[in-house]
């Protein structure tokens, strides 16, 4: 579950990616509107009020949503890059190893 701790390690951070132009918040009237609700509680940055009317609340959700990319993101880079490797299996097929079959 994400703690008052976790936003106040992680919101400074994405606020620091966006500042450098590391990365930016899509072009999306909703998506702004998710972070125009981001502020200040007990000094720890979080989601403060749902806004809009009775069926246009939003919460916050596209903030929340970027602050979590942007946590794995630093999480990856911070262990780097590790490919994945891939090794087939070779296993029966009775669909094709049969060359008297016919597909419908």
């Amino acid at each position: 579950m994400i703690s008052a701790g976790w936003y106040a390690e992680n919101f400074p951070k994405l606020k620091g990616r966006m500042e450098d132009g590391t990365t930016n918040i899509p072009d999306d009237v909703f998506a702004r509107e998710d972070f125009r609700m981001v502020g200040l509680k007990a000094g720890v940055p979080r989601v403060l009020e749902r806004s809009g009317g009775p069926r246009e609340r939003r919460h916050g959700d596209g903030a929340i949503a970027k602050l979590m990319v942007t946590f794995a993101t630093l999480e990856d880079e911070d262990q780097g890059y590790h490919e994945y490797a891939y090794e087939p299996v070779a296993t029966d097929n009775r669909y094709r190893d049969r060359e008297d079959h016919v597909w419908a």
